[in-house]
């Protein structure tokens, strides 16, 4: 451990989420986490949970949002909505 050092800082620093956000929707520079990034990090966690509901590894068709393996577990991707409350 004597011999470790801490490794150049290479990001670029923000002064919260929030500024963060809020200058991009200014125009001053993109988002540190714009949607290209988070929109599939959420994405492959939201599949996570639906793994543990379905209690199975599944095979996830990304590109038509269906799971390929577990039929059932499809309920958990795109639910049925009651008459009226459709979106």
């Amino acid at each position: 451990m004597r011999a470790y050092r801490k490794p150049p800082k290479t990001l670029a620093r923000v002064k919260g989420h929030h500024r963060d956000w809020l200058d991009a929707c200014k125009g001053k520079g993109a988002a540190s986490d714009h949607f290209d990034y988070s929109g599939p990090l959420t994405e492959f966690t939201l599949m996570g949970n639906v793994a543990l509901r379905a209690g199975k590894k599944l095979d996830f068709d990304w590109k038509n949002m269906v799971v390929t393996n577990v039929a059932d577990a499809n309920k958990y991707v795109k639910p049925r909505y009651r008459e009226g409350w459709t979106i």
